[in-house]
């Protein structure tokens, strides 16, 4: 086990802080979308993939990738998202063994209605901090998640 850096200076119950946001900051974001993946059948991923979708993602593939779930367990939400009329699965047009990924006109509202919703919760519990304070956060989050290196 290695110990924090000597610059960090951080007593271990910041560290401690620091954990439990992160362990525990997923509960406000599945209240925002647990009315809509129970409207809809969706499972408790449905509204993330929705997102991807809207956000560029076009395969099964990536999504699997990015959620780190297997390939199946993709597939069958796919399925029940399509079921629900919120995309459309079809082959892809230059390589016929993958398929691409489109929201339907549903799908877009469910996008925007959770991208308001996110947006507002994060002025509201953030409105204490600076754009630049919040961009630093977002800096953080995404080397936390960045893969240690080998």
């Amino acid at each position: 086990m290695t110990s924090p850096p000597e610059k960090m200076a951080l007593a271990w119950e910041e560290i401690g802080l620091i954990y439990e946001g992160l362990a525990f900051a997923s509960r406000p974001l599945r209240a925002l979308t647990h009315d809509i993946n129970e409207r809809h059948d969706l499972g408790p991923r449905g509204s993330w993939i929705l997102l991807m979708i809207s956000s560029g993602t076009l395969h099964p593939l990536d999504i699997a990738a990015t959620l780190q779930i297997g390939r199946s367990l993709v597939t069958a939400e796919l399925v029940r998202l399509e079921k629900a009329g919120l995309l459309v699965m079809r082959k892809a047009a230059r390589d016929q063994r993958r398929t691409e990924l489109t929201l339907s006109a549903q799908g877009q509202e469910i996008c925007t209605h959770l991208r308001l919703a996110m947006a507002g919760m994060i002025q509201e519990r953030w409105a204490r901090y600076s754009p630049q304070e919040i961009r630093l956060c977002i800096k953080m989050l995404q080397d936390i998640r960045r893969e240690p290196p080998l």
